[in-house]
């Protein structure tokens, strides 16, 4: 009878040791009596366009409505490094706050100057809305689940902002699920409470890669309008014609780096791997903006430690491996199937990410590990960077985060890409101008002027 051969040996590292790195501060954009007063009279300006952006986060909506035209008056989030990097790259005035704290949102409006709000966007919170959020949910304590159920409900603090400043417009982002979430019961309390203020819903999931950003991320936009049905599903730009944009055109151009990389500052010159095919257009958009003394540097560029066994395995993959790939010498977690759905757990714990395909979603789970992320290169044996994400989500070269590594992961995985928010506010902008230029003297008679707020411009309210 022949032996049983030995188990191989179980191969680890030591756990890491902290390498938090340095914190990133940044200056608010808007500051200084100057820039207040251009600030001032843009908002106030008839033909502007006006929005305010509320669970603001690091500004993914705030941007992308910026590029599609808009004048992103005002930021509102509670997360004070997510704040801090919406002041620092918006135009725009940014209120660190919890929502729930502002009682009275016309008179913030007018304690800060801002005339009328053409349009109100913004995400809350969504925890309890996802797939993987309803399955974390489960294994909290009851008083998480409380917590995030509260949160759950801060839609209701967009409604209430709506009611109180009744924008001709809004845009509520969201993820997917929340249309059947609780058997739909959640969507349907949202159709009620926008329908009982008057405006007219248009609930639509897009597909972020097609809108030009390297990345699959679909995600929920419902649109609300009070001046009749105008609002048009925004036209895909890439995946008919166009092909849809890769992780290699994402960030196959930046700098090779090892883990560590801790410095927020490298040189910068396009590098070009010849097994990638890659045009280098998106390249050429993300550092557009860049300013001229910048043009050889590149920002947040930082990687977090790589253990030794990790290292090991990133470098043994092949590019689409996951974890039911990796040599099970080296797997530290057990490969068992869950009892609920017969799924191998952890089986997707590990993913190297393809350079042919467009990314995978970038969530806010990025902030504690980066495992599904693991770069293609197979010389670069790490996860992504703080700017390789943010470039998957099309956040631009001269976008800066705040914060630790951690909180600058965590804002970039929470927000809404650029690409896809100016996609939407373009579809809005045409929409707008279009009713602005319907408005004539022969149809004056169905419109009254009035001030919205005391000693401020006018604003046209429907009668």
């Amino acid at each position: 009878m022949q032996a049983k051969q030995p188990s191989p040996p179980i191969i680890r590292s030591s756990n890491l040791r902290t390498c938090r790195g340095s914190r990133v501060s940044l200056q608010p954009k808007l500051q200084g009596t100057e820039a207040e007063a251009v600030w001032q009279k843009t908002v106030s300006a008839p033909e502007s366009m006006v929005a305010l952006d509320l669970f603001c986060g690091a500004g993914g909506l705030s941007y992308g409505f910026q590029e599609a035209g808009f004048v992103c008056a005002l930021g509102i989030d509670r997360e004070a490094d997510a704040c801090e990097t919406h002041a620092a790259n918006l135009f725009s005035k940014t209120r660190c706050q919890d929502i729930r704290e502002i009682l009275h949102p016309l008179q913030l409006m007018e304690e800060l100057g801002i005339p009328r709000i053409d349009v109100i966007v913004g995400g809350p919170p969504c925890q309890g809305f996802s797939l993987v959020g309803r399955g974390k949910v489960r294994s909290l304590s009851k008083e998480m689940q409380d917590r995030i159920l509260r949160q759950n409900y801060l839609y209701r603090e967009f409604v209430r902002f709506v009611k109180a400043l009744r924008p001709l417009f809004f845009v509520m982002e969201n993820v997917p699920h929340l249309r059947s979430f609780a058997d739909g019961i959640m969507m349907q309390a949202i159709r009620d409470d926008f329908d009982t203020l008057g405006y007219a819903l248009y609930p639509e999931v897009l597909e972020a890669a097609q809108y030009g950003v390297p990345q699959h991320r679909r995600r929920l936009f419902i649109i609300g309008t009070r001046i009749g049905w105008v609002y048009r599903r925004p036209r895909t730009t890439h995946g008919e014609t166009i092909p849809v944009r890769t992780l290699a055109e994402a960030i196959a151009d930046l700098p090779p780096v090892q883990a560590p990389a801790l410095l927020d500052e490298l040189p910068y010159s396009p590098h070009r791997s010849p097994d990638v095919g890659i045009t280098g257009d998106y390249a050429i958009l993300m550092r557009s903006a860049v300013s001229p003394i910048h043009q050889s540097v590149i920002f947040d560029h930082v990687v977090r430690p790589v253990r030794e066994d990790d290292r090991v395995i990133f470098h043994a993959m092949k590019q689409g491996d996951r974890y039911r790939d990796v040599d099970p010498q080296y797997r530290r977690y057990a490969m068992k199937r869950s009892q609920r759905d017969g799924r191998d757990c952890f089986a997707d714990r590990y993913y190297k990410l393809p350079w042919g395909q467009p990314c995978v979603t970038i969530t806010a789970h990025i902030a504690k590990d980066g495992y599904r992320y693991i770069h293609p290169d197979t010389n670069q044996p790490r996860t992504l960077s703080v700017r390789e994400a943010a470039r998957i989500q099309s956040f631009p070269d001269h976008f800066r985060f705040a914060g630790y590594r951690t909180s600058r992961f965590n804002q970039i995985g929470n927000a809404v890409p650029p690409l896809l928010a100016e996609a939407v506010a373009r579809s809005i902008a045409r929409a707008l101008r279009e009713y602005r230029q319907g408005i004539s003297e022969e149809h004056a008679q169905c419109f009254r002027w009035q001030p919205l707020l005391p000693g401020f411009h006018k604003a046209l309210i429907v009668s």
